[in-house]
């Protein structure tokens, strides 16, 4: 019949132009100077392991440190020195 048999068949496999999740094209710096000023206050504090985690799981919806963003690593030190 001459149709263009490529016209009823989808498009598979193709990603499109937006992705489902965005994300970041490329991940934050880290920040070492934060980093350092974090651990410079826990061991002024005097804190274990244990109480540090629980602190940041309880401030942070049960988060540990690596799932931790920099804005909120940033506002760890603001609640550390609080």
């Amino acid at each position: 019949m001459g149709a263009d048999t490529n016209s009823s068949i989808p498009n598979r496999g193709v990603r499109g132009d937006e992705s489902s999740f965005p994300q970041d094209a490329e991940p934050a710096a880290y920040d070492l100077d934060l980093h350092e000023q974090i651990q410079h206050q826990i061991r002024s504090l005097g804190w274990s392991g244990e109480v540090i985690r629980q602190f940041m799981a309880d401030r942070f919806e049960g988060k540990r440190w690596a799932a931790l963003t920099e804005d909120e690593r940033l506002l760890l030190l603001y609640h550390l020195r609080g």
